[in-house]
C-alpha cells in the first residue's frame, strides 16, 4: 500500500510480532471513505516487521484484519498496569509541523462506529466520540510530548520538551541540548528506543506513566514521569478494561502547541512547515514486558495544551490554556542539605572526642608525675657527700695529733653536713642542687 491507494482498494497492511503478546495485525483508517480526510494514506508493514507510517495515515493494533470491514472487537485491549511497553522509532523525516505519534485509546470499548466509521475515539473527539487517551509519543525532530488525557480533558497532563504560544509554554523537562538533531542524549536524526512504564500503587491501581528514551552509544537516557494526574482513576479503569495501541503520522501549520518556541523562547520551531514533512516515519521492535527497573531520577511535570493527533486534518491549539501545575516527585530519602549537616555534626563530634581523649591522658600523666616526685639527682649528691668526707679526714688527723679525744672528733664530724635522699630532694626543690 502507498499514499496513492484509494479507499476502494481495501487491503490489510500486514502483521508483525509483538513480543509478550503475540502476532498483531495492523488495521488502517480510511476504508470506505472514512478517516476524516479525502487524501488519507495507508500504512505498510515491512518485511522486518516495522510499521511504516505514511504522512496522513492512522492505524490500529488488532487481533485480526478483515479488509474493508471494521469491528471494535478486533482491536487489541492491553492492560499495561505494572508493565512496560517498548519500541523503537525513527522520526528523522519529521520536522517542524510534523507529528509522529504512538498512543493508546479505548477503541475496543467503543461500539459506536463514529464519524470515521472505524470506531475511533480520543480525548479530542476527532471523529465525534470522546474516550480516555494516553499519548506515549507525539513528536518530531525538535519536540516530544507524553500526555495523559481523561475522556473530556483536551489539554491533559504533559511532559517532555517543546511547544508553547505567546502567553504559555509547553513542557520543559528537557532542552535542545538533550533532545534534538545532534543532541548529546537523543540525536533525533537516528532511531532511538522508547519505554513507557505504568506504575501501580499498593492496591494495584495505576498511578501515572514513566517514559524513558535511550539511544545506542549515548550514555544519558532521558526520563520523565507523569504523576498526580487528577483524572488517573478514569485512566486506571481504561487500562484495566484494555487500551488499543495506535500509530499515526500527520502534519499541520498549527503545530506550535507541540514544537513552537513558547513564551520563554526555549522551543525550537519558529514556524511550522508541513510541506517539508518527510513521506514516512517508522516504528518497530514492539514488546510488552512485565515490569520496569526503578529509577532514582526525579523530574517535574506540568499541565500543557496538547491536542490529539487523531486525524491528519490540521488542528488548532485550544483557546483556553490552563495554568501550569508543578507536580514534584516524592523524596525517597534525606535531602542534600540534611546529608550535609549530618556529615558536619559527625565530624565535629569526632574532633571533640579526640580532644577529650588527649586531655584525659595528659591529666593522668601529670598526676602520676606529681605522686612519684622527680628523681633524686644521685650523681650530684654522691659527689658532694664524697667531697665532704675527704675534707673531714685532715681535720681528724689534726685532732689526733693534738691529742684530741673522741668527743672532739664527734664535734668535728657534726660540722660536716650529712646528706640523705630526703635532704637532696629538699635542696633540689630549693634550687641548691
Amino acid at each position: 500500500a502507498s499514499s496513492k491507494n484509494s479507499a476502494e482498494e481495501a487491503r490489510c497492511p500486514g502483521s508483525f510480532h509483538l513480543r509478550g503478546v503475540g502476532e498483531v495485525s495492523l488495521v488502517p483508517t480510511g476504508w470506505g471513505g472514512g478517516g476524516g480526510e479525502a487524501g488519507i494514506a495507508f500504512p505498510e508493514v515491512l518485511e522486518d516487521g516495522a510499521v511504516e507510517a505514511l504522512v496522513g495515515s492512522r492505524s490500529y493494533f488488532a487481533s485480526w484484519c478483515s479488509a474493508g470491514k471494521y469491528d471494535n472487537r478486533q482491536y487489541l485491549a492491553l492492560d499495561l498496569r505494572n508493565k512496560t511497553l517498548t519500541y523503537t522509532t525513527n522520526l528523522s523525516a519529521a520536522g517542524c509541523g510534523c507529528n509522529a505519534a504512538f498512543y493508546l485509546t479505548s477503541l475496543r470499548q467503543n461500539r459506536r462506529a463514529s464519524e470515521c466509521g472505524d470506531h475511533y475515539c480520543d480525548a479530542n473527539s476527532v471523529c465525534g466520540v470522546s474516550c480516555a487517551e494516553i499519548d506515549v509519543q507525539e513528536g518530531n525532530l525538535h519536540s516530544w510530548h507524553s500526555t495523559l488525557h481523561g475522556a473530556l480533558d483536551h489539554a491533559g497532563l504533559a511532559a517532555g520538551y517543546g511547544g508553547g504560544g505567546r502567553m504559555w509554554n509547553g513542557p520543559r523537562d528537557w532542552s535542545p541540548a538533550d533532545y534534538g538533531p545532534d543532541a548529546r542524549c537523543i540525536d533525533t536524526r537516528a532511531p532511538f528506543q522508547v519505554s513507557a512504564y505504568f506504575p501501580v500503587d499498593g492496591r494495584g491501581k495505576a498511578t501515572g506513566m514513566e517514559v524513558t528514551l535511550t539511544q545506542r552509544d549515548k550514555a544519558c537516557p532521558l526520563w520523565t514521569r507523569l504523576h498526580g494526574y487528577g483524572g488517573m482513576a478514569e485512566l486506571d479503569e481504561a487500562l484495566a478494561a484494555g487500551m488499543s495501541p495506535i500509530v499515526s503520522y500527520w502534519r499541520s501549520e498549527d503545530m506550535q502547541w507541540m514544537d513552537g518556541r513558547g513564551m520563554d523562547g526555549k522551543g525550537s520551531c519558529w514556524r511550522d512547515l508541513p510541506e517539508r514533512c518527510g513521506e514516512s516515519v517508522r516504528f518497530y521492535d514492539f514488546a510488552v514486558r512485565p515490569a520496569f527497573p526503578a529509577t532514582t531520577a526525579t523530574t517535574t511535570t506540568k499541565r500543557a495544551p496538547a491536542p490529539s493527533p487523531g486525524t491528519a486534518v490540521p488542528t488548532s491549539p485550544p483557546g483556553r490554556l490552563p495554568a501550569p501545575v508543578p507536580l514534584t516527585a516524592t523524596a525517597a530519602g534525606p535531602t542534600v542539605a540534611q546529608a550535609y549537616f549530618a556529615g558536619v555534626l559527625t565530624l565535629l563530634a569526632t574532633q571533640v572526642a579526640a580532644i577529650l581523649a588527649v586531655w584525659g591522658l595528659c591529666t593522668v600523666w601529670a598526676r602520676f608525675r606529681e605522686a612519684a616526685g622527680p628523681a633524686a639527682p644521685a650523681a650530684g649528691v654522691s659527689a658532694r657527700t664524697a667531697s665532704s668526707s675527704l675534707q673531714s679526714l685532715p681535720m681528724l688527723a689534726e685532732l689526733r695529733g693534738a691529742g684530741a679525744g673522741p668527743a672532739e672528733w664527734g664535734e668535728s664530724f657534726m660540722l660536716t653536713p650529712r646528706f640523705t635522699p630526703r635532704s637532696a630532694r629538699q635542696l633540689t626543690r630549693q634550687g641548691n642542687v
